[in-house]
């Protein structure tokens, strides 16, 4: 039975906000966040670069035509 409420205390704890693994949750939901932002910024370092080397790559006869 004391097993059992340890248990239960423990789960209730973990469920609420302010308890030790509700801060970590919210610091690990934050830094998805800034991994997300990250990412799309790097895509679109990637898209943009993709481009300028469109424009300033020399084309050859046949490409031209």
């Amino acid at each position: 039975m004391k097993q059992r409420f340890k248990r239960f205390a423990r789960s209730v704890r973990d469920a609420l906000p302010g308890g030790p693994r509700g801060s970590l949750r919210a610091r690990v939901e934050r830094l998805e966040r800034e991994l997300d932002e990250c990412r799309r910024d790097s895509r679109r370092a990637a898209e943009l670069l993709d481009l300028v080397e469109e424009r300033l790559t020399p084309r050859s006869e046949a490409d031209r035509a």
